[in-house]
C-alpha cells in the first residue's frame, strides 16, 4: 500500500491519496473547508478499470453517497475502453426525513481514442514550434477571419485618425482669400487678358448665383433674402460651384467681393469647435488613474485610456453650421444628454419621512433615504459605464461630425 498526501497549508486543505500493491488508486479523501468527501474505487481480479466507485460526502444536517458500477462493454487493442455503461444510485440522508432519498439512473459513455509513437510526437512538437514561431506575437493562436477582422479594425481606426487630423490641422480653410491681383496672376500664367472679358464675368457672376441659391433661406425681407448651408452637402455643392467660378479667374471688383463673401460664410461655417463633453473626459481620467493604480500596469492603463481620451476630443470637434442645427432641434451631446438625465435622477430623490404617533402622546419621525441611494448607486454606476466607454462615444462622434453630419 502506499498513501500520497498533498497539503495546502494556507487554506488549511490536505487530500490523501491511498494507492495498492498494484499502483492502482483504491481511495481519495479530502479534508479541510468545506464539506469532507472521498472516493472509494473497487477492482476486479487484475484489471486496472475500476467496476465500482463510491462517493461519499456530509454535511451537519445529511450526507450523500453514490455508487457508481461501471461495465466496460467495448475496449480497444490497448485495453483501454471505448464503450461503458453505468449504473448510477444515489441515497441521500437528511435529518428532516426518516427514510433516505434514493434514485436511480443509468448513461452509457462512448469515446475514440488515437495514440501517437514517439516519432509522430516528434514530428507533431517540431510542426508546433515552427507554427508559434511564425504565427507569434498578437496574432498567435488565432483563425486567419480573426486575423483579417483585427487587421481590417486597425486600418479603419488608423484611417479615422488620420482623416480627423487631416481636417482640423492640415487642410485648413476650404477657401481663401482672393484679390484681383491674383486672378491676374493667374490669367497670366494662362496666358490670358489681363483683365477678363465681359463674357467671363457674367458667366462668374451666373455660377456665383447658382451656388447662393444652393443653401436654404434662413431670414427674407422685401429687399433681400438671407442664405446660409445647413448642411454639409450645401457647402459641397455651393464649394463646387464657386470653384468653376473661380477657374474664369474674373478681375471685376464686384466679382471678387462676391466670391470673397460667399466664401466668408463657407469657412465660417465649417470652422470646426468642441462640443464634446467636458465631464465626460473628466470622468475617463479619473477611471484611468484607477485602472492604473489597481490593474499594477500603469503604462500600458493610460496608454489605452489616454489613447480613447485624445480621440475622442478629436472626435468632438464639430462644424459651426451643426452645432447651431443641434442647438435648435435638441440634438446635443447624447453623453451629456445622459448625464442630465442622471442628475436629475438624483436630485429628483425623495425623502420619504414617516411619523408615528403613539397613544399615550408620544410621536417617533423617521426618514426613508432608500431613494437617494438607490439614484445615487445607479447615478454612479452609470457615470462610470460611460467614461469607462469613452472609445464608443469617440466613435459616434466621429461618424456623427465627420461622417453623416447629423
Amino acid at each position: 500500500m502506499r498513501i500520497e498526501k498533498w497539503d495546502n497549508p494556507n487554506e488549511h486543505i490536505s487530500t490523501d491519496y491511498l494507492f495498492d500493491v498494484k499502483g492502482r488508486i483504491k481511495e481519495k479523501r479530502h479534508n479541510g473547508y468545506g464539506d469532507p468527501f472521498s472516493y472509494i474505487y473497487e477492482y476486479e481480479g487484475n484489471s486496472f478499470l475500476p467496476f465500482k466507485l463510491v462517493y461519499t460526502s456530509c454535511w451537519e444536517s445529511g450526507s450523500v453517497t453514490i455508487t457508481s458500477l461501471y461495465e466496460y462493454t467495448e475496449t480497444d487493442n490497448k485495453g483501454n475502453w471505448t464503450a461503458c455503461k453505468v449504473a448510477v444510485t444515489t441515497e441521500t440522508y437528511d435529518m428532516d426525513r426518516e427514510e433516505p432519498e434514493i434514485k436511480k439512473d443509468t448513461k452509457t459513455y462512448t469515446r475514440k481514442i488515437e495514440y501517437y509513437t514517439s516519432e509522430e510526437l516528434k514530428k507533431g512538437e517540431s510542426y508546433a514550434s515552427e507554427d508559434t514561431s511564425s504565427s507569434g506575437g498578437i496574432f498567435a493562436g488565432k483563425s486567419f477571419k480573426r486575423i483579417l477582422l483585427e487587421i481590417l479594425l486597425v486600418v479603419l481606426f488608423l484611417f479615422a485618425i488620420g482623416h480627423m487630423v487631416y481636417i482640423n490641422f492640415v487642410r485648413g480653410a476650404r477657401c481663401g482669400e482672393y484679390t484681383i491681383e491674383y486672378f491676374q496672376e493667374q490669367r497670366k500664367n494662362k496666358n490670358l487678358t489681363p483683365t477678363s472679358s465681359a463674357e467671363e464675368n457674367e458667366q462668374a457672376w451666373t455660377l456665383l448665383n447658382q451656388a447662393f441659391l444652393k443653401w436654404p433661406v434662413v431670414e427674407s425681407s422685401d429687399e433681400q433674402e438671407y442664405r446660409k448651408p445647413k448642411r454639409m452637402r450645401h457647402i459641397n455643392a455651393a464649394s463646387a460651384i464657386i470653384d468653376q467660378a473661380i477657374a474664369f479667374a474674373p478681375t471685376d471688383p464686384e466679382i471678387v467681393t462676391r466670391i470673397n463673401e460667399l466664401t466668408d460664410v463657407i469657412n465660417s461655417n465649417e470652422e470646426r469647435y468642441f462640443n464634446g463633453s467636458k465631464f465626460l473626459i473628466g470622468v475617463a481620467v479619473v477611471i484611468t488613474l484607477l485602472m492604473a493604480y489597481s490593474s499594477g500596469e500603469t503604462v500600458r492603463s493610460i496608454v489605452s485610456f489616454g489613447l480613447g481620451i485624445a480621440v475622442y476630443i478629436l472626435a468632438s470637434y464639430t462644424p459651426a453650421f451643426l452645432i447651431e442645427k443641434r442647438a435648435k432641434y435638441g440634438m446635443g451631446s447624447v453623453s451629456n444628454g445622459i448625464f442630465a438625465a442622471v442628475f436629475s435622477m438624483i436630485a429628483g430623490a425623495r425623502t420619504v419621512r414617516i411619523t408615528t404617533k403613539w397613544k399615550d402622546g408620544r410621536e417617533e419621525v423617521e426618514d426613508d433615504y432608500t431613494q437617494h441611494w438607490i439614484a445615487w448607486f445607479l447615478g454612479l454606476f452609470v457615470i462610470f459605464v460611460l467614461g469607462a466607454f469613452i472609445i464608443f462615444w469617440a466613435i459616434l462622434n466621429y461618424i456623427r461630425n465627420y461622417i453623416l453630419y447629423i
